[in-house]
């Protein structure tokens, strides 16, 4: 299995999130996930949504984003996203 890297802070992710689209390997390595995994949930409805172009897969950056803060939680004990303030 590789090596991940320590996840990002959300003002280290706001620059990446400007890119036209992310390819599979860019968005794994941005959300310390494995590209098996991105590849698993594309085949569940809770994936992130994404767009194939022939035979690549490209994800946009909004979708990413909303993924991002569905996911958001405050402790590991918490089931459902967090409340914005």
């Amino acid at each position: 299995m590789p090596k991940l890297r320590p996840f990002r802070e959300e003002s280290e992710t706001s620059d990446l999130l400007t890119k036209p689209f992310f390819t599979t390997r860019e968005l794994a390595e941005l959300l310390n996930m494995s590209i098996s995994r991105l590849k698993a949930l594309r085949g569940t409805d809770k994936g992130i949504p994404f767009y194939k172009f022939q035979r690549s897969v490209r994800y946009a950056p909004p979708a990413v984003k909303q993924y991002m803060a569905t996911h958001k939680r405050s402790s590991t004990s918490q089931t459902t996203p967090a409340k914005s303030h």
